[in-house]
């Protein structure tokens, strides 16, 4: 089998799809050979520092969902707008991308988790596969029912061969066929240890603190954790001078790195650092989003499994929790009982049944 090239759609909501694609297009690379060509706009940077040697076009795929500034509750009627004027665009999407697909003699699409690009799939007669553990039919299903636009979202994933369903997952079932796969995260590339000597740190508690928020919006937390003894680490798209914080680089990729070497983490339900905490067996605290639909079905699993706990993200904001912070460190131990799906590696049940399509 010649070596195989691969386009792969990057959904531009957020950065947990970027990376749990750098982590499968890593081992294509390494496990297929693979040429991966790849069409991503906001994560497009992150993406290309990440895999220099792929070929990636920064153009856009999708919309998400539209927050209310400085909350965790979604805007329905931007929204709605956002909704709207995607799908209106997707015939022109379509006709580009067929061209690019059929130039380029690509053997297989993968989306994670754009759904026009299945009609590519189609129209070409080259394998589609989906691999995520929600669908945007689900998410603009449950702000606006069965709308025009929702249809048409389901219509396109029904042209899918398949989908990779990651943990933590919806029903997927709009997808003809479905192929539940491990977690996927990128593997660590210090260890803890490592990570721990760059900052000076010992064995002090660390805690990762992922608001998607300006760190000013959370001054009691903040303290309250500074306070008990606790560093507190922040993504690189924050900025603080308060001493005990330490900020994620921003011209560092490996991000799972830092992950890695904290004893809690505290994070709305952003798959990639979810997935990383599970790997690295770190136990959270989740906020979930209002109107947000997957994250229930990341947020319930984890409870019940008893490797996490759920609050709001106004009890999370008080720092009142912090007084019970050795309750929250021992869910560690609840890992050694945690499913088998968690703990295995995804990339490799992804690479196996991609390797069968072709």
């Amino acid at each position: 089998m010649h070596p195989p090239h691969i386009r792969y759609y990057v959904s531009d909501y957020g950065y947990g799809h970027a990376s749990r694609a750098i982590a499968v297009i890593r081992a294509l690379k390494r496990e297929l050979d693979a040429e991966v060509s790849i069409r991503a706009y906001t994560s497009a940077d992150f993406l290309h520092r990440s895999l220099p040697e792929c070929a990636i076009t920064q153009k856009r795929n999708d919309v998400g969902v539209v927050m209310h500034e400085g909350t965790a509750n979604v805007d329905p009627i931007e929204t709605e707008c956002q909704l709207i004027d995607w799908v209106r665009s997707w015939d022109a999407y379509i006709a580009e991308e067929t061209t690019i697909c059929k130039e380029a003699g690509i053997d297989l699409i993968l989306s994670d988790i754009t759904p026009q690009v299945f009609h590519i799939s189609r129209k070409l007669e080259i394998p589609g596969v989906g691999i995520s553990n929600f669908t945007w039919e689900l998410i603009f299903r449950e702000l606006y029912g069965n709308t025009s636009e929702v249809q048409k979202i389901h219509d396109a994933y029904r042209c899918a061969d398949m989908a990779c369903v990651l943990p933590l997952h919806e029903s997927m079932s709009v997808f003809p066929r479905l192929k539940p796969v491990s977690l996927i995260s990128r593997k660590l590339t210090r260890s803890r240890e490592e990570m721990r000597k760059i900052y000076g740190l010992g064995n002090e508690l660390v805690v990762y603190l992922g608001s998607g928020q300006s760190i000013s919006a959370v001054p009691d937390c903040v303290e309250a954790l500074i306070n008990h003894g606790v560093t507190v680490l922040i993504s690189g798209n924050q900025r603080t001078h308060v001493h005990g914080v330490i900020t994620i680089p921003e011209s560092d990729m490996e991000t799972q790195d830092y992950i890695g070497m904290c004893d809690l983490v505290v994070t709305k339900p952003g798959y990639s650092t979810i997935s990383e905490a599970i790997s690295s067996r770190i136990p959270m605290i989740v906020f979930p989003r209002k109107g947000f639909a997957e994250d229930r079905y990341i947020v319930d699993p984890i409870v019940k499994n008893s490797i996490g706990s759920s609050m709001s993200w106004d009890e999370v904001r008080t720092g009142e929790w912090v007084s019970d912070l050795e309750y929250y460190l021992s869910l560690k131990a609840r890992y050694d009982s945690c499913s088998d799906m968690f703990m295995r590696d995804g990339t490799k049940d992804c690479i196996e049944l991609i390797r069968s399509l072709l």
